[in-house]
Formats: C-alpha cells, structure tokens, sequence
C-alpha cells in the first residue's frame, strides 16, 4: 500500500488480521522490539501454560540500548475521557 493511502497503525493492523485464517499462532509486533535466543520457543512454553481455549500473551516491551544509545522509551501522557492511560515515545 502506498503511504499515502496508510491510514493510522490501527488500520495497517486491521488490514494484516484480515490475512489471518487458521495458523496455529499469530505475532503482532511493532519495529521497536527485540528479541531474546529462542523467544519462539518461550512464547510457545508460556501459552501452553494459560488454561485458556484462546489465550494472549501481551507486554508493553521495555526501552533498550542499542549501540550505547536508548532506542524507545514509551512514558506516560494523559489519560483519555475514558479513563485509558495514553503514550508517548521518547
């Protein structure tokens, strides 16, 4: 898709669910993540633990240093009318 016609990240998110049929497993991730050895392997052992039909497994990823610098930082903004803690990146 063109990045003129990208909406927001939620609709890009919409658009990839909507490839989604009957895989044993879906990841969603954004570019700010990292991985550690065998993460595959320790996500798959932790959903065999939830007694759960469909469980998910979810985590705000911490910041990390990437070459002596801080590549994300997501801090606290504002609460919305709702009540829902929003973020920002730092």
């Amino acid at each position: 898709m063109p990045h003129t016609q990208a909406r927001n990240a939620y609709y890009a998110r919409y658009k990839v669910q909507q490839a989604f049929r009957d895989q044993d497993y879906y990841l969603q991730i954004d570019s700010h993540m990292q991985f550690c050895k065998e993460w595959d392997t320790v996500l798959i052992d932790q959903l065999s633990k939830c007694n759960h039909e469909k469980p998910i497994l979810s985590v705000y990823p911490a910041d990390f240093e990437c070459k002596g610098e801080s590549v994300l930082q997501m801090c606290f903004k504002e609460f919305n009318s709702q009540g829902v803690p929003l973020f920002r990146a730092r």
